[in-house]
Order: C-alpha cells, then sequence, then structure tokens
C-alpha cells in the first residue's frame, strides 16, 4: 500500500515538472479562452517575481 502511493507521488510529480506554462497558455489563447490565459500568464509572474525577491518584509516596512 505505501509503495503504491509513493508510486503514484511520483508520477504526479513527474507529471507536474514536465507540464509546460508556455504551451498551456497558447494552447488556451489558440482555443479562444483569452481571459484565464492572461489571468494564468498574470499569476505565473506573480509567482516568479515572489521567488525573486529574498527580503520578507518586517513590521511596519510595505511590501513594496
Amino acid at each position: 500500500m505505501i509503495v503504491r502511493a509513493a508510486g503514484i507521488g511520483f508520477v504526479l510529480f513527474s507529471l507536474v515538472r514536465l507540464f509546460d506554462t508556455q504551451k498551456f497558455i497558447a494552447w488556451l489563447q489558440s482555443r479562444g479562452h483569452w481571459g484565464p490565459a492572461l489571468a494564468y500568464r498574470h499569476a505565473i509572474e506573480r509567482v516568479r517575481v515572489g521567488k525573486q525577491s529574498s527580503e520578507t518584509p518586517g513590521p511596519g516596512k510595505s511590501p513594496e
């Protein structure tokens, strides 16, 4: 049972790593789903900007 759970976890982890966000956004746009494509693109950009900023705001500091 534990080996099955670990195997399924490994497969899901591998699939997530193979997921190409730019192709997914292009696929959404080609299908005419511009709203979700733009929202997904903005969400990815916010995640990338969050990872790049290593300074966390302390008390009394603004996050920007």
